[in-house]
């Protein structure tokens, strides 16, 4: 017997689930892999390196290669960290020493394109601040390891600190993948899209964060 799966490597993004979506206007996976579901152990991570994105079977030690997202086929990454993204004056901050506000939170007003250059370094900074200082030490600290999906509370999904990360293909069906996962790995997203933007095959890659709207439709959705 032993615990939940963690790991505090950061290559290692442990993920809840990932869904695979034919084209941008699709609400319904065509392929998914849920943590602990099935064949799949609760050892589901994600490595984003400079080649791209990979899933694996950490506990089995099984490489998922059918997933496998080349960098150069890359076009746009979207991350969902409600720390983040979420401007609420009237919140109380859990950290004593706040960082000046976020530059780079979504707005419908001056936030529809995709980030790139310095503004995507600045964006992907920001967003590792924000997840390391306060998702890492979050009130859920994976105790939410098990999927909800089908409980009481799968409508309140933004409450446990979900993160989502979803990436677009550069093709002309919009090809998606979307991977869900808890606030303590967040930070890990932030530095795998670091090494990412740092190599020389996602050169065009553009960079944004959710919005509200967007997440509650992609993970309500999904059930979570």
């Amino acid at each position: 017997m032993r615990g939940p799966y963690t790991t505090k490597d950061p290559d290692k993004i442990v993920i809840k689930a990932v869904y695979g979506f034919l084209n941008q206007f699709s609400k319904t996976p065509a392929s998914q892999l849920l943590s602990g579901i099935g064949h799949v152990t609760d050892g589901l991570i994600l490595r984003i390196t400079t080649e791209g994105l990979f899933i694996d079977d950490d506990v089995r030690g099984v490489p998922q290669r059918e997933w496998d997202v080349k960098a150069w086929t890359l076009k746009l990454m979207e991350v969902w960290c409600p720390v983040h993204n979420i401007a609420d004056s009237n919140a109380t901050p859990r950290a004593t020493n706040k960082p000046a506000p976020s530059r780079f939170k979504f707005s419908a007003r001056n936030q529809s394109r995709a980030l790139m250059g310095d503004d995507a370094d600045g964006y992907l900074t920001e967003l590792l601040h924000a997840c390391k200082d306060d998702c890492r030490m979050g009130p859920h600290g994976g105790s939410d390891i098990e999927s909800s999906r089908g409980a009481p509370q799968a409508g309140e999904w933004k409450n446990r600190g979900l993160h989502v990360l979803r990436a677009t293909i550069r093709d002309q069906e919009g090809k998606r993948f979307l991977f869900v996962l808890g606030e303590e790995e967040g930070w890990k997203v932030a530095v795998g899209l670091q090494r990412l933007r740092k190599g020389t095959q996602a050169r065009q890659l553009g960079y944004q964060p959710m919005s509200l709207t967007e997440a509650r439709s992609a993970v309500e959705m999904l059930g979570w």
